[in-house]
């Protein structure tokens, strides 16, 4: 969400008037932060879950797993959310 004023344009970097529309914006910059992974069926956002598919071949056997850190440091290479492995 950027706007303009006197000054030019200005995009703020966290989430202001209020709690109003927070969940939108929240899962509107998860989309563009997993974009890569979501185009290519490897994960699923919604809001502040995520989903890591995981790719089965005709017999039933996992194929082409994602695991769970590579999701989370791409998030956090992002810069966009602060992650604390530890905790997760």
């Amino acid at each position: 969400m950027v706007f303009t004023t006197l000054k030019g344009l200005f995009e703020p970097t966290l989430m202001f008037f209020g709690l109003m529309n927070s969940p939108a914006n929240f899962q509107t910059m998860m989309n563009k932060i997993l974009w890569n992974l979501i185009n290519t069926g490897k994960v699923v956002s919604f809001i502040d879950d995520i989903i890591i598919g995981l790719g089965y071949d005709k017999v039933g056997i996992t194929v082409g797993e994602l695991p769970p850190t590579t999701v989370l440091s791409y998030i956090d290479s992002s810069g966009a959310i602060d992650i604390h492995a530890k905790i997760c």
